[in-house]
């Protein structure tokens, strides 16, 4: 299972959770919502760290290529 679908099952539990938790008890629902935000926060920097180190694997990537050449 890739992490884009372990991601997009986690959204739609969310979402079902979410949507439970309003029916029930708005103060469960204002936890909920809370830790969901929480969650987005955490994956917005995950993205940003992932997107950085493949900038860096690719400069490494081509510092490496570009030695190979010098050194033949």
């Amino acid at each position: 299972m890739s992490q884009r679908s372990v991601y997009q099952l986690y959204m739609v539990c969310a979402e079902k959770i979410v949507g439970l938790a309003l029916k029930d008890n708005q103060e469960i629902a204002n936890v909920i919502i809370s830790i969901y935000k929480g969650l987005g926060k955490i994956q917005g920097r995950y993205k940003r760290m992932v997107l950085s180190l493949n900038q860096k694997h690719s400069k490494v990537l081509q510092e490496l290529e570009r030695n190979q050449v010098e050194t033949q």
